[in-house]
């Protein structure tokens, strides 16, 4: 196991890129409100990210949607790959916390290694009245009213009041997720566009978020030209797939010249630790979504018709 362990993780990787890591969209959520996490992930490009199956829960958590799983080949080396796991939770408890996914596993043909999950936190905010201005106290046993002590009907009352107080909050908590769950049952997976737009959301000035978010943009661009032209080349490298696309004729000339600069600036975030302002963050998800958007307008098919053809 050991020696396995060493052979998924640690032959061409520092040893903080074999940790899993789990982060969240964003920095603060209300209580009950769905947020996306980002639980990415380096290996061996012979291993596969297996998740637990169930989802673990636990009382402050509620999964609200299928994980969504993008796989990519590493930029330089060959021999490894990263995996990138879109998740939606929400949290039903106040306060800084993260769900509750504490390892996964990778595998390989016949042998498993556990892999321990490093989660950020999330600041949860709980829900007060106008007038408030911290959260409420959890339901649960008040104190007698005076000159009640010693009535022992008024306490089983009170209990049971308290009780009931306690299940309603359960309940309707419960009836929430499963209504929730019930308005749409088969969530539709995002398109290359709407991830881009969904990281837009999310250029911060968080550094330590920066390479997740660029793994991400790079991840959306070459899933949607693979898409429109129905090929598949998620096994090969950035500096591969570039070549792939700059020679490609059906693609418009300005995706075959733009994408490769792209993702050559990308592998200085992604694996130098270079740390891009915000600046050139947002400059990238727009360079990234005209691509997209040029290739939406002008179909590789039609792209690679002579432009005489195109007039007629």
């Amino acid at each position: 196991m050991i020696a396995l362990v060493l052979w998924l993780g640690l032959q061409a990787a520092p040893e903080d890129l074999t940790q899993a890591r789990l982060s969240p969209a964003r920095v603060e959520a209300q209580l009950g409100e769905p947020v996306e996490w980002l639980l990415q992930v380096e290996h061996a490009a012979s291993a596969r990210v297996k998740l637990p199956a169930p989802l673990p829960v636990d009382r402050a958590w509620v999964w609200t949607a299928e994980p969504a799983i993008t796989r990519g080949p590493h930029a330089h080396d060959a021999a490894r790959a990263h995996t990138i796991v879109r998740l939606e939770a929400m949290a039903l408890e106040p306060g800084d916390l993260a769900p509750p996914l504490e390892e996964i596993e990778l595998v390989a043909a016949h042998e498993t290694a556990r892999l321990r999950v490093e989660a950020r936190t999330l600041h949860v905010v709980g829900l007060l009245a106008p007038e408030e201005d911290a959260a409420r106290p959890l339901l649960g046993f008040r104190e007698l009213p005076e000159g009640l002590e010693g009535g022992q009907g008024a306490r089983v009352l009170l209990g049971v009041a308290a009780l009931a107080a306690l299940l309603a909050v359960g309940g309707f908590v419960t009836w929430r997720v499963l209504r929730r769950r019930a308005r749409a049952p088969a969530r539709r997976p995002a398109t290359p566009l709407e991830r881009l737009a969904a990281l837009g959301g999310r250029a911060g000035s968080d550094p330590a978020a920066a390479r997740d978010l660029w793994f991400e943009l790079t991840c959306a661009v070459r899933d949607g030209v693979d898409a429109a032209l129905g090929v598949e080349r998620s096994g090969l490298t950035d500096e591969a797939w570039s070549a792939a696309v700059a020679a490609d004729e059906r693609l418009p000339a300005g995706v075959r010249a733009s994408l490769p600069r792209l993702l050559a600036e990308a592998e200085r975030v992604k694996y130098a630790q270079e740390v891009p302002t915000r600046f050139a963050v947002e400059e990238a998800l727009a360079r990234g979504r005209d691509a997209l958007e040029a290739l939406a307008a002008t179909p590789p098919q039609l792209a690679a018709q002579p432009a005489q053809e195109r007039a007629a």
